[in-house]
């Protein structure tokens, strides 16, 4: 075979347009083709994100529509923020249930001691149910602390109304407003709370009782108002502000309830917030 000689060649389907001048009009084809291929596409994944979307809400609605039930154990001391707000300071190994409808919110404590700060609102009370009586708040800070024999509330702000558990309008009422506590003993076996052996008392000095553990405060962003009800509880001193507004300050760190040294102390070096001492009543306000 000559070296001149032209080879055959392998012709190919790209072939035909170079030779007949369609190449642009192949093109313009393989674009219109791409364009339908990316429209079905989005098409299905619109229609995915439109199901998607429909199941979401279908569950939503389900979910806020109807009363849920949340219940929470605590171990340790812990914190915890409520769907309105309402922060629950729980004890170790206390458990409550927690139940909001549009017109009440509902809090059982099944076990152990919790304290409350209730969110103001006026037309959904704040019902704690325990032990056979209800504890009935607006917008206050209360503890409640389930005993062997008895149950105890104190209240730090505001008022709250003890009563039997499911007597309704006819409920004889205890109210006990703040700086107070009322205790009633448990009958055995649970039946009807006689609430005329309860008796409010005045609250002098620490909540805690003898033998009764003080709790440790890890917080983490904890707004000063917040700590200063818990030690005003445990420390034997009174705290007031001296600006409302220092009351969102927001503290960090680990403390005992009873420790008003170490609070004092981290207040001045960390916050700027300096304390004046009056008798069994400290003053905290900013510092020069």
């Amino acid at each position: 075979m000559s070296a001149d000689k032209e080879s055959p060649t392998t012709r190919t389907a790209f072939d035909w347009p170079l030779e007949t001048g369609a190449t642009a009009a192949v093109v313009v084809e393989i674009e219109r083709l791409r364009r339908v291929r990316r429209t079905r596409r989005r098409r299905v994944a619109g229609l995915a994100a439109v199901s998607i979307l429909a199941v979401t809400g279908a569950w939503f609605g389900l979910e806020l529509g109807q009363p849920k039930s949340e219940p929470i154990l605590s171990a340790l001391s812990s914190r915890r923020v409520l769907a309105d707000g309402s922060v629950a300071e729980l004890k170790p190994d206390t458990e409550i249930a927690v139940v909001y409808t549009d017109s009440t919110r509902a809090v059982s404590l099944l076990r152990g001691v919790a304290h409350f700060k209730v969110v103001k609102h006026a037309n959904r009370p704040f019902v704690v149910t325990v032990g056979g009586i209800q504890v009935r708040a607006v917008g206050t800070a209360f503890e409640v602390d389930l005993g062997q024999t008895s149950i105890a509330v104190q209240v730090d702000e505001g008022r709250v109304a003890v009563e039997e558990a499911g007597a309704g309008e006819h409920a004889v009422r205890t109210y006990v407003s703040a700086g107070n506590r009322v205790v009633v003993e448990r009958p055995h076996p649970p039946a009807t709370v006689a609430l005329a052996t309860a008796s409010a008392l005045p609250a002098a000095g620490p909540v805690a009782q003898p033998g009764q553990s003080i709790p440790r405060l890890d917080l983490a962003a904890t707004p000063l108002a917040e700590v200063v009800v818990i030690f005003n509880r445990y420390s034997g001193k009174r705290l007031v502000l001296a600006d409302p507004a220092l009351g969102a300050v927001q503290l960090s760190g680990v403390l005992r309830a009873d420790n008003l040294d170490a609070l004092l102390k981290l207040l001045t070096a960390h916050y700027g917030i300096t304390p004046e001492i009056h008798g069994n009543e400290i003053v905290l306000g900013r510092g020069p």
